[in-house]
């Protein structure tokens, strides 16, 4: 509709005013409270007030009602686009990063490839979506390093809390990609461990701990696996903490092999200046 431009960017934590509409962007849609409602990309319909949201099954009929509800009297018709889904492949990249591969959305009546790598390639890349985020807190999600949210656009639903802490610095807790790998005596780094692709990560919901300390000191939570690799959310003093050699870097859980351990690492996207532990940690 003719709204449309305005009334999404109300909603969502991109700038749509400001889109070129050449391909598609990443976007959030959060709740009063600032937490995740959805997180898909926005892509520009055949139309000029035609405007095509992506986000995951489980989070569709949440955004619908979510939607409609602040529709009032926009000129905007909200719909789904049943006829359409998405592809990892196509002329477009992924917005989010380049090592993701292309993205792109393609009548429902093509063939599509197995999701299967394109899962494990955005796990292996620390990078969330869909019912793994949901109700968490956008920050934590890494929306900020991977283009989600704009700073410098007005006022949006859930903004308030967002903007303060991102301008605060007061993050201190982060996903990061996990992989199941040996011991290995090595501080934190870019390079992907060698990975047990024989082994299975716990459930999320999964708590992690330092290898060997006390039972209750948890750096992390796992939230998504694939096989041997996965994402989970960390105290950051503990995973960017780490600047020499030291073992307390490896995570165990009692569920796992006695001779494997969880590590987590830093994807290659992750900006230089986020390697440092947050100030006051």
């Amino acid at each position: 509709g003719s709204h449309s431009q305005k009334f999404l960017q109300s909603y969502c934590t991109s700038d749509i005013i400001g889109w070129d509409r050449v391909g598609p962007i990443a976007t959030a849609f959060l709740t009063r409270q600032g937490r995740v409602l959805a997180d898909g990309m926005i892509y520009p319909g055949e139309k000029d007030d035609q405007i095509l949201l992506e986000v995951a099954e489980v989070q569709k009929a949440a955004l619908m009602k979510h939607l409609k509800l602040y529709k009032m009297r926009s000129a905007v018709t909200i719909r789904a686009a049943s006829e359409l889904t998405v592809s990892a492949s196509g002329d477009t990249m992924d917005p989010r990063t380049k090592a993701l591969g292309a993205r792109a959305i393609i009548p429902n009546s093509l063939d599509l490839e197995d999701d299967s790598d394109y899962t494990r390639r955005r796990l292996t890349l620390g990078i969330g979506e869909g019912n793994e985020l949901t109700n968490a807190i956008p920050l934590q999600c890494n929306f900020d390093l991977l283009g989600h949210i704009c700073f410098k656009k007005g006022c949006y639903l859930g903004q308030e809390l967002t903007a303060r802490a991102f301008h605060r610095g007061t993050v201190r807790k982060r996903i990061l990609p996990i992989a199941l790998t040996s011991p290995i005596d090595k501080p934190i780094d870019r390079a992907i461990p060698e990975i047990n692709f024989s082994s299975q990560l716990p459930p999320p919901g999964a708590k992690l701990k330092r290898f060997n300390a006390a039972e209750n000191d948890t750096v992390g939570d796992i939230i998504a696996t694939h096989g041997p690799v996965g994402l989970a959310l960390f105290k950051l003093d503990f995973a960017l903490g780490q600047t020499s050699v030291d073992s307390s870097i490896i995570l165990d859980d009692s569920s796992i092999h006695s001779d494997l351990v969880v590590r987590p690492y830093l994807p290659e996207w992750w900006p230089a200046e986020f390697t440092s532990p947050p100030n006051g940690s």
